[in-house]
């Protein structure tokens, strides 16, 4: 399932208030052999999967002090992201995952989003994919196939789906004091006139540099000078 797919009719709210519950979590990775696709076409881990399992591996140092004992500094995290399907052939996540199982460096590496699919936040990232199973179970069980996603590179940034249009879509990313950000994706299509690319708006401390408004772009918070908002729009 394409994530474009997954996301057609929902409209998540970035102020929804309320319990989430595993099933709200959203994790879908690049499968173009150049890792270029749009978000909207990113694979979507769903079927057959029975856990989606994210962690952070925290990294501390600890250091002692004079008269103060240790004390325990966190140097940075792990993202890891670790996941159990029942083996359904023709998906296209599945697929993927199996067709570079021996794949090794830069190979393996895939980009991916993780978000709620109620407030549409989360994250994008580049990670590594491997399988530490790829056919497991006992007579007559469904084949289990497992494996994880570990962050590679730079550290996962904010994301927030901005939605699509047609067979637009609109990836956010975000930096800074802003809480926030959606996007009419409609209003952002007719104003670049479907010119895909990203888009960079900055703020200077007293304004962005574009009117945001103007693309369909709101937020939340209050900016402050050097706040980014980057979409990426295919």
């Amino acid at each position: 399932m394409l994530l474009s797919t997954l996301m057609s009719g929902r409209t998540p709210s970035a102020s929804y208030e309320g319990f989430a519950t595993a099933d709200d979590m959203v994790l879908a990775i690049d499968t173009s052999a150049q890792q270029t696709a749009a978000v909207g076409d990113y694979a979507v881990v769903q079927m057959g999967a029975k856990s989606v399992t994210a962690s952070l591996n925290p990294e501390t140092k600890q250091s002692a002090y004079i008269r103060a004992g240790k004390s325990t500094t966190k140097t940075g995290n792990q993202r890891t992201i670790a996941f159990e399907v029942d083996r359904y052939l023709g998906d296209e996540f599945q697929d993927y995952a199996d067709s570079i199982k021996y794949a090794t460096g830069q190979a393996a590496i895939v980009n991916y989003v993780y978000f709620n699919i109620l407030t549409g936040k989360g994250e994008k990232g580049t990670a590594t994919l491997s399988l530490s199973t790829d056919g497991s179970g006992n007579a007559e069980d469904n084949l289990a196939v497992s494996g994880s996603l570990e962050k590679s590179g730079a550290a996962p940034e904010a994301y927030t789906w901005g939605g699509a249009s047609g067979t637009h879509t609109a990836a956010i990313a975000f930096f800074g004091d802003i809480t926030g950000v959606t996007v009419n994706v409609s209003t952002f299509n007719t104003k670049v006139s479907g010119e895909a690319g990203t888009y960079v708006f900055t703020y200077d401390g007293s304004a962005w540099s574009e009117t945001l408004a103007q693309y369909g772009i709101s937020t939340t918070g209050t900016p402050a000078e050097g706040d980014i908002i980057k979409v990426e729009f295919a």
